[in-house]
């Protein structure tokens, strides 16, 4: 499995109206992410990362919409 770094865009939720500046560009209120890992599996849509395994099985990963990343690099 190739390892990856991936840049991408999540959603950004506050449970607390305290932080909330109507003033602020909504475009700046999304989350930039960035998910290391190991590409376990990938579809026209989507990627499946690994970051941790327990034995062979996938114990800690995360599925990223294509969509949504902005930069991708594999690594050996």
């Amino acid at each position: 499995m190739k390892i990856v770094i991936v840049d991408w865009i999540d959603v950004t939720k506050k449970m607390n109206d305290d932080d909330f500046d109507d003033k602020q560009d909504v475009d700046d209120m999304v989350s930039s992410m960035k998910t290391i890992g190991w590409l376990y599996k990938q579809t026209e849509k989507t990627l499946l990362i690994v970051q941790e395994f327990d034995g062979n099985t996938p114990r800690d990963w995360v599925v990223i919409p294509k969509v949504l990343i902005t930069k991708k690099e594999e690594r050996q």
